[in-house]
């Protein structure tokens, strides 16, 4: 199954765990709280040094109204953000579960290969594109977890890479990255343990939307570092 056709048949399942925060009693929780504990899962990122940064506020104005019983794009909105927060896991750096197993008792959310959907499609710049559209604020720390985990991904060769040490089911169920190419000029398989580090096309290019979105909203007052700068940091 090629990622477009997998992505495809699990946005049922996304849809459902932002509805589902019942999930969060099984042993694969998702984050819940501003309070988060200890990781759980070390991650051996290709950076571990970054730069400290701010991200902006979102500006605007909230207020309660009476509208038609018609569709509300914003309350859609909230929802959005709601479903994206929902399935971080507070255990992993806020990696998502991508998948879902309904037919177990409770029923379960997992890692595997696919978690890095967060970075190839299009997850990373929808949460703040929803948080402009309602101001809703649930979750708020998902947002710099993100942007903490893209910043560590990005090597000195300017490329992101996934790392896959600290992350044990990275190698599983993976898909599309078959070889994997040495930078020496030969080859091996995802499943060689000496594969540390990876990198792809798609995935340098799916995060660079995400990195001028941010640089959009850069405009950050009283001389503080912005989300941004820290990309050529």
């Amino acid at each position: 199954m090629d990622r477009r056709t997998f992505v495809k048949n699990s946005l049922l399942t996304c849809g459902s765990l932002g509805l589902q925060r019942g999930l969060a009693s099984s042993s694969l929780s998702a984050a819940t709280t501003e309070n988060a504990g200890p990781a759980r899962f070390k991650v051996d990122y290709i950076r571990e040094s970054i730069p400290a940064f701010e991200i902006p506020p979102y500006p605007g104005q909230s207020y309660e109204d009476k509208v038609p019983d018609t569709l509300d794009l914003a309350e859609r909105a909230r929802l959005g953000v709601h479903a994206l927060t929902s399935i971080a896991d507070q255990e992993a750096d806020y990696e998502v579960y991508w998948t879902a197993d309904f037919f177990r008792k409770p029923a379960v959310m997992t890692h595997d290969f696919n978690d890095w959907v967060l970075q190839c499609e299009g997850l990373l710049e929808a949460l703040p594109l929803l948080r402009n559209v309602t101001g809703e604020t649930q979750d708020g720390q998902v947002d710099r977890a993100w942007m903490t985990m893209l910043l560590k991904s990005i090597g000195p060769d300017g490329l992101a890479y996934v790392p896959m040490k600290g992350r044990p089911w990275g190698r599983y169920n993976y898909q599309e990255i078959d070889p994997v190419w040495r930078a020496n000029g030969t080859k091996t398989k995802l499943s060689d343990e000496s594969v540390v580090q990876v990198t792809t096309a798609e995935f340098c290019g799916g995060i660079l939307v995400a990195m001028a979105l941010y640089y959009q909203r850069d405009k950050t007052p009283g001389g503080k570092r912005p989300a941004s700068a820290c990309f050529s940091g």
